[in-house]
């Protein structure tokens, strides 16, 4: 049995964690703003700009995950996960991989409606909930 104060020494762990990836994504971000500020490639921008909510959504979940069995929540992972996976790495991989293409849609309308990144952060949210598993009880029943 774990004692009382495992709980709270993980959640500290959890949060000096949260310090030191606020830090590093910090830093990162401004690496990376300066190599394109010098070579004017902003693709790596692009994926940074997706890639850094998504971790920080991956990181957040960890708090509230209880079990650790891979069991997949299908309609968590099949309406939630996916759609926002695939709308957060739209961007980037258009930009990345087919920059003269002018059949596809433009993408600036997710930049500009996403203004705070919420999809990569919802992805990374519902990612372990939905592939390990996490099921809650509301007051609608299991989600």
């Amino acid at each position: 049995m774990r004692s009382h104060w495992s709980s709270y020494v993980w959640r500290l762990l959890w949060l000096a964690g949260l310090f030191v990836l606020i830090n590093s994504s910090f830093t990162l971000g401004l690496s990376i703003q300066k190599k394109v500020d010098e070579s004017f490639i902003i693709d790596p921008l692009f994926w940074f700009d997706t890639l850094a909510p998504l971790v920080f959504g991956v990181y957040l979940s960890l708090l509230f995950m209880k079990g650790w069995t891979l069991k997949i929540h299908k309609p968590l992972f099949l309406c939630v996960t996916i759609p926002c996976l695939i709308l957060s790495l739209y961007v980037p991989s258009v930009y990345t991989f087919s920059p003269n293409i002018e059949h596809l849609p433009n993408p600036f309308w997710l930049l500009s409606r996403d203004g705070f990144r919420i999809i990569p952060i919802v992805a990374g949210l519902t990612l372990f909930p939905s592939l390990l598993g996490a099921k809650r009880e509301n007051i609608y029943g299991e989600w």
